[in-house]
């Protein structure tokens, strides 16, 4: 088990799922269902999305769960993976691996990474700062892709963050989107007022700041 799960580390998914292959018939249960779980991960990884859900049947713990979130998101499934997500945490799935659930998912399917921030970012166990963490790194997933929802969660980093540094990287996320959409040289008047005030913050104190301003 040992050997596959290295190997699927280094990206290995040949080697990795013939290791995993020869525990699928193991007499330790508990071996077989780890196998299972590790083989549905390389199958979800490799693109095989209905595979790793086959391969998930009859398992239902926070892991095997979790990976049936990204296959059902990865395969096209957004509403069911959306569903579960929102069973899941009803049901009391507060755990911290929501957040490698989330990066996972982002890997190849960013937007609806972001729906699932969405859902975990309140857990009652997160402080304060990993939502306004989990809310800049959403954003910044999203810039290239879907420039109108970065917007959005850079605006909820900054309310969550009320002040600090985490503000400041959100205001200056939104000056340089708002720099994108600058059409004529009179627009550039309220983003030099913006860079001005985020120079004047001490809690930024960022070289990026200055250069832009």
């Amino acid at each position: 088990l040992a050997s596959g799960r290295c190997q699927l580390a280094m990206g290995n998914f040949a080697a990795g799922g013939a290791a995993l292959s020869r525990l699928l018939e193991s007499k330790n249960s508990e071996r077989r269902r780890e196998a299972r779980l590790h083989q549905a991960r390389l199958l979800r990884q490799s693109g095989q999305y209905s595979e790793a859900l086959s391969a998930l049947e009859g398992q239902h713990d926070p892991r095997a769960e979790h990976e049936r979130v990204i296959a059902l998101a990865g395969g096209g499934r957004l509403k069911q993976a959306l569903a579960l997500t929102d069973s899941l945490i009803a049901n009391g799935d507060t755990t911290r691996s929501w957040d490698s659930v989330v990066i996972a998912l982002a890997e190849d399917h960013p937007a609806a990474a972001s729906l699932l921030v969405d859902r975990v970012r309140r857990l009652p166990n997160r402080s304060d700062q990993a939502e306004v963490r989990m809310l800049l790194e959403d954003g910044f997933r999203l810039v290239d892709v879907h420039p109108d929802r970065a917007r959005r969660q850079f605006r909820e980093a900054m309310k969550a963050g009320v002040a600090g540094e985490a503000a400041g990287r959100a205001s200056l996320a939104l000056v340089k989107l708002d720099l994108r959409r600058v059409n004529r040289p009179q627009e550039l008047q309220p983003i030099a007022d913006t860079l001005r005030r985020l120079v004047d913050r001490a809690d930024l104190g960022s070289e990026e700041t200055a250069r832009l301003s």
